[in-house]
C-alpha cells in the first residue's frame, strides 16, 4: 500500500505521496519485484514519449493496474548498490581482459526541448 499524506489548507483536503521508508539496519530493504522491474523498463524503452503508470497499464491491456506500477516505484528507494547488483552477473558474463563498459546517459539537446522537462530515473 502506498503512503499518503493528507494535509488541509484553507478548507481544501490535498494528498500527497509519501518518499519510500528508508531501511534501518537492522530493517533490509523489500527485494525487488524482478518481474515488474523488467516490464517497467521494458515500458520505459520503448516508450517514445511521456511515461505515467497509467500508460504502462494502459499499455499493457490492464494485466497490471496503474496502482501496481505506482506501488512498485514506492515500495523503496533504489539505489546504484541495487542496479550494481542487477547487471554484475551479466557484466561478469561477458568482461573480457581488454574490454571496457561504457554507460552514457547523455539527453541529446534538440531546438524545440525545454530543460526543465528533462526528467530521470535512477533505480
Amino acid at each position: 500500500m502506498s503512503r499518503k499524506q493528507t494535509t488541509i489548507h484553507n478548507g481544501v483536503q490535498k494528498s500527497a505521496a509519501l518518499p519510500a521508508p528508508t531501511p534501518t539496519p537492522d530493517q533490509p530493504p523489500k527485494p525487488i519485484d524482478l518481474p515488474m522491474l523488467d516490464l517497467y523498463s521494458d515500458y520505459l524503452i520503448s516508450s517514445f514519449g511521456l511515461t505515467t503508470a497509467t500508460g504502462m497499464s494502459a499499455a499493457l491491456d490492464g494485466a497490471v493496474g496503474h496502482d501496481d506500477v505506482t506501488r512498485f516505484l514506492s515500495e523503496r528507494q533504489y539505489t546504484n548498490k541495487d542496479l550494481w547488483k542487477l547487471v554484475k552477473p551479466t557484466i561478469r558474463q561477458i568482461e573480457t581482459e581488454d574490454g571496457i563498459l561504457a554507460i552514457d546517459d547523455t539527453i541529446e539537446e534538440k531546438p524545440y526541448t525545454q530543460r526543465e522537462r528533462h526528467y530521470c530515473l535512477a533505480l
